[in-house]
């Protein structure tokens, strides 16, 4: 066994004394260039014990790519040898996804802090592999990453951006492939609420009746792959329902000619006793979203009339333990509709 890989054994050992000298190991190597580390790095994302080469990437993004190590200030020929070390390890046939997600969590902090446009150049390049969905997938989730360390922050969205953001999102939801499908409804929540300007934002607008039916695809792929009444602990489809929640509090002009199809979709969520209660209830949080934020378009919805408010008396009516009338008892009781709706929302 070689030094580099005895070194990432080391930092998963049961035996606490071998992971302490590891990790002393380690913060010796933030005080090293980049230059005299990296084949150790390297070695272990080379590695066939996918778990060592997933901490060997985890332990690159936190030692050198990350901005809580301050002490650590990497150079662009830093960053290059970083990139050059993990690329050839992207194996789209041989490694599991895991492997590869840790692999894009690196590659993402490399394009934000070198350049980002050769980064959404190489996205590009992947996502367009129609060959092999793995690939889109990656290239999907790579546009996630950014999203979420703020990557996207400044005036980086220009219209050549978005012409090519529009492309990779509107062919990811349609994809033939159900994670590819699935993966893009979750960048694409994330893509939009980490734009800083809304007239940005509202150019993507063209998507939204397509986010919706994905979110419905979404959520009845997950329906079984957790226990009956519990939400999947990775359930995109809930962590899409939130963010497309968050979107209609941010920036309620983007559902702008979507009301009724919103109203629609979330009502049919909501009746369909096969999802878990916390699906059904954060779907009904969408409209009561856009009660506070779009009540004058609420109020002049078909659908919210006579879709939403007889579906909310039915499921008034819905009681969790009908032949236990002491659990029933014991529920916590809780009010239906916020305190920040306005007033008048229901008023004719």
């Amino acid at each position: 066994m070689s030094a580099s890989i005895q070194f990432f054994e080391n930092c998963m050992s049961p035996n606490k004394e071998v992971r302490t000298n590891a990790e002393k190991d380690l913060e010796k190597m933030k005080s090293m260039p980049v230059s005299n580390t990296i084949n150790i790095f390297k070695e272990g994302m080379q590695s066939a014990n996918e778990s060592i080469a997933q901490l060997s990437s985890l332990l690159l993004q936190k030692t050198y790519l990350d901005p809580a190590q301050e002490q650590v200030k990497p150079t662009l020929e830093d960053y290059k040898l970083i990139a050059d070390a993990i690329k050839p390890q992207i194996n789209f046939k041989g490694r599991p996804w895991k492997t590869l997600q840790r692999f894009a969590d690196c590659l993402g902090r490399i394009y934000k802090n070198t350049s980002l446009a050769q980064g959404i150049g190489e996205i590009l390049g992947w996502f367009n592999n129609q060959e092999d969905p793995i690939s889109r997938k990656f290239a999907i989730y790579l546009i996630q990453i950014l999203s979420e360390i703020n990557a996207f922050s400044g005036d980086v969205i220009d219209a050549n951006a978005v012409e090519n953001f529009q492309m990779i999102f509107n062919k990811g939801l349609n994809d033939t492939d159900v994670d590819v499908k699935i993966e893009s409804l979750k960048a694409i929540t994330e893509f939009l609420n980490s734009l800083p300007k809304e007239e940005t934002i509202l150019k993507f607008n063209v998507l939204g009746d397509l986010m919706l039916q994905t979110l419905v695809y979404a959520l009845k792929t997950e329906l079984g792959t957790a226990p009956k009444g519990e939400v999947n602990e990775n359930s995109i489809g809930k962590a899409a329902l939130e963010a497309i929640n968050t979107l209609i509090d941010t920036y309620p002009k983007f559902w702008k000619g979507k009301m009724d199809n919103i109203i629609h979709i979330t009502s049919e969520i909501a009746k369909t006793k096969e999802f878990p209660n916390a699906i059904r209830e954060t779907s009904l949080e969408l409209v009561l979203s856009l009660c506070a934020n779009s009540s004058k378009a609420i109020k002049n919805s078909a659908n919210f009339k006579n879709v939403f408010l007889p579906l909310i008396f039915e499921l008034l009516m819905e009681v969790d333990y009908p032949d236990d009338i002491s659990k029933w008892e014991k529920q916590t009781e809780s009010s239906l509709f916020p305190d920040s709706l306005p007033k008048n929302t229901f008023k004719p």
